[in-house]
């Protein structure tokens, strides 16, 4: 597998193709902005002001052990549910079907544009619009 995969940089035209992981570190951020606002722009007004949902400037981390500490310019759409917690919010969204992960940070749930693919887009535009407020309730 190791052969295969450094075979791919070998072809510069295809890499970024056949390479999808290092083609979401290679995306510019302006795009992934412009995919934020895409959505945001797409939620029901509902549905925007129930999960005051926003776009903001944030960084990716990628891999484990000591490289997280390299920070890759990202935007994300930051989730701050209103009469909800983040750990509900959170949980409901990793249930669906795909499921989404976010991160928590500042009481609010980051969605990292920089991995959601494009064609992704209108998948996470119905999950996020498909909410209703009870799901936001925690009695626990």
């Amino acid at each position: 597998m190791l052969e295969a995969t450094l075979r791919l940089f070998l072809n510069e035209n295809t890499l970024l193709k056949e390479n999808r992981t290092l083609a979401m570190f290679c995306i510019d951020p302006e795009r992934l902005r412009q995919r934020a606002e895409q959505i945001v722009a797409a939620l029901k007004p509902e549905q925007r002001q129930l999960l005051r949902a926003q776009v903001r400037a944030s960084n990716s981390q990628a891999g484990s052990g000591a490289l997280p500490l390299e920070q890759i310019p990202s935007y994300a759409i930051v989730l701050r549910p209103s009469g909800g917690k983040i750990a509900a919010l959170g949980a409901k969204l990793r249930q669906a079907a795909p499921p989404v992960i976010g991160h928590v940070q500042d009481d609010c749930l980051y969605l990292d544009m920089r991995t959601v693919l494009e064609e992704e887009l209108p998948l996470l535009t119905k999950i996020l619009n498909s909410f209703r407020i009870i799901i936001f309730i925690d009695c626990g």
